[in-house]
């Protein structure tokens, strides 16, 4: 017998058109509005520990996703990152993340909003990094 329940997300999202959460579609739609002068990447790939050999075992490369690179007159100024909680793994990632780019100098703020609230303080902040 076949069940009929549909899979849960890890997140208990739904996905909205192209975005995989009502949160990341609000905010998307939110970004394009306030901050019409950036630019916005979307879903790319950051390898944060390189594939490696271990005892003859081949250890595959750990990355991160965000939601969202912000970029203002062609500087990388912000990643976001939309989650309706935050799991320990994606605390993991993140941190790493936040270290690969302290170890490169390259200090970006990462915004990870969980509540649709703290889409416009997200934005808020990005606004003052634009203005300085």
């Amino acid at each position: 017998m076949v069940s009929l329940l549909k899979m849960q997300s890890k997140y208990l999202n739904r996905k909205t058109g192209t975005y995989d959460s009502k949160l990341e579609s609000r905010f998307s739609k939110t970004l394009l509005l306030e901050l019409p002068e950036c630019i916005i990447e979307e879903k790319k790939s950051i390898e944060l520990i390189p594939k490696f050999k271990s005892n003859n075992q081949t250890i595959r490369a750990a990355k991160v996703i965000p939601d969202f690179f912000i970029y203002y007159n062609d500087k990388l100024i912000a990643i976001v990152d939309t989650k309706g909680f935050q799991t320990e793994k994606s605390k993991l990632q993140f941190k790493l993340l936040r270290y690969k780019m302290y170890q490169e100098g390259n200090e970006v703020p990462i915004f990870l909003p969980t509540k649709t609230s703290e889409i416009i303080k997200t934005i808020i902040q990005i606004k003052k990094l634009i203005n300085g």
